[in-house]
């Protein structure tokens, strides 16, 4: 059945090769000396904190499935409702663009964090349909932060966007895969749920390293200072 996931990915090359301009080289002007030192801490920061939020994406798609199932739910149901979860993830990333191109991405960045770990609990905490109204809303609200770091990285090092394409979609998303080893590791050697509490954990300390980030605030900065734009 893996042979079908082929199909989609043949199809959309074909799409992109249609819909997308042609490419064009653009000289892109090399970083000063003064702005390297910063550009490589922010992007230090971006795939650590990117990393420990892969850790709790990819720990929910491993492992709630399981806890679905122990639940009572059977397995073919249980994928689909996460795979709702993603699908609603997926918007997710739509509205958070929009909304850190109006209101920061920093900004958007660390509500969304914040505000994806209540519901997260409360799936663990509950059952039937409103633990899994919860699980919807916390995939919709995490992932809606993906593209938004991803933007960021590019704004912070123009003149290097396939590295930093490289190290917040791969070097971070292979950090966030050990995380996802470890969260197993403690559901063997305690219980599902208590494995599944390093989720919010890994959430709540990707925060300050977010907050950490020497990227421009828009809509604080705004306020402090009517006469910005």
């Amino acid at each position: 059945g893996l042979v079908i996931l082929a199909i989609p990915g043949i199809v959309m090359a074909a799409v992109l090769r249609y819909v997308l301009p042609a490419p064009m080289r653009r000289e892109v002007p090399a970083p000063s000396s003064r702005s390297e030192r910063p550009a490589r801490r922010a992007i230090t920061l971006l795939v650590a904190a990117s990393g420990l939020r892969a850790w709790a994406i990819f720990g929910s798609v491993a492992f709630l499935p399981t806890i679905l199932t122990l639940r009572g739910i059977d397995l073919v149901t249980a994928n689909l409702l996460v795979s709702g979860m993603l699908i609603a993830g997926v918007v997710g990333q739509l509205v958070g663009g929009t909304l850190s191109d109006r209101y920061g991405r920093k900004e958007y960045t660390l509500i969304g964090l914040v505000t994806a770990i209540p519901p997260f609990l409360v799936f663990l905490m509950t059952d039937g349909i409103v633990s899994l109204v919860a699980m919807i809303i916390f995939g919709f609200i995490l992932w809606s932060t993906f593209a938004v770091t991803v933007a960021m990285a590019h704004e912070i090092a123009p003149g290097n966007v396939g590295l930093v394409s490289g190290l917040m979609l791969g070097l971070a998303v292979g950090v966030g895969g050990m995380g996802v080893a470890a969260t197993g590791w403690i559901a063997d050697a305690t219980s599902l749920s208590v494995g599944l509490m390093t989720i919010p954990v890994a959430i709540a300390l990707a925060v300050p390293l977010f907050l950490a980030v020497p990227y421009p605030w828009k809509v604080f900065s705004r306020s402090r200072s009517p006469t910005l734009g």
